[in-house]
């Protein structure tokens, strides 16, 4: 498997795009600008596809990226989460699994296209959130992906319903398991169990 970043970008060169976003991994970068036009190129042996429009709109960008994503697993982040995503992804990738991520950016309401998007195209769909599971955006995620168990499987990562004490927040992250590694850790051993 391997990891796939979506991207949104407006009157960039699809030709520079993967170097200014610093990109590990395979892409799709949706660029709003004055002409159509389809380019795929390597960027560090990594194939980067580059659609360009000239409709503008966040939810198209959204829409025509999530229909040209390939992926086993999605990651569907919020907040802060996104920069964890991210570095998952490089783990994920250094393993040889293919990912798709969504920028989640709002809890309420939830995307429930995108969602459903992520159900039917992926056989994970983990949710990535740094608020408590009870409640949250996953709690949410998870409603809307009941009808699609028989197919794709869900993963929760939140902070646990429970006191966690103060200090330094990278090390609460990796006790209470929403580091990146930790993460990367619990989608590969979900990724190796049978449905």
């Amino acid at each position: 498997m391997k990891l796939q970043v979506l991207a949104a970008a407006v009157n960039q060169e699809p030709e520079t795009l993967a170097e200014k976003m610093n990109l590990e991994t395979e892409a799709v970068i949706v660029n709003q600008c004055g002409r159509y036009d389809y380019r795929e190129y390597l960027h560090k042996d990594r194939l980067i596809r580059c659609f360009s429009m000239t409709e503008r709109g966040v939810g198209l960008s959204r829409n025509t990226a999530l229909l040209h994503a390939e992926g086993e697993i999605c990651l569907m982040a919020v907040g802060s989460m996104v920069k964890t995503a991210e570095e998952v992804k490089a783990l994920l990738n250094e393993s040889g699994h293919k990912c798709s991520i969504i920028n989640a950016r709002f809890v309420k309401p939830v995307d429930r296209e995108a969602a459903e998007w992520a159900a039917k195209n992926h056989k994970l769909v983990v949710s990535m959130e740094e608020n408590v599971a009870s409640g949250g955006y996953g709690e949410k995620l998870r409603e809307i992906m009941a009808p699609y168990y028989r197919t794709v499987k869900f993963i929760q990562i939140a902070i646990p319903d429970e006191y966690v004490e103060h200090g330094n927040v990278e090390q609460l992250k990796k006790e209470i398991g929403i580091d990146a590694g930790t993460i990367a850790e619990k989608i590969k051993k979900e990724m190796e169990t049978e449905r």
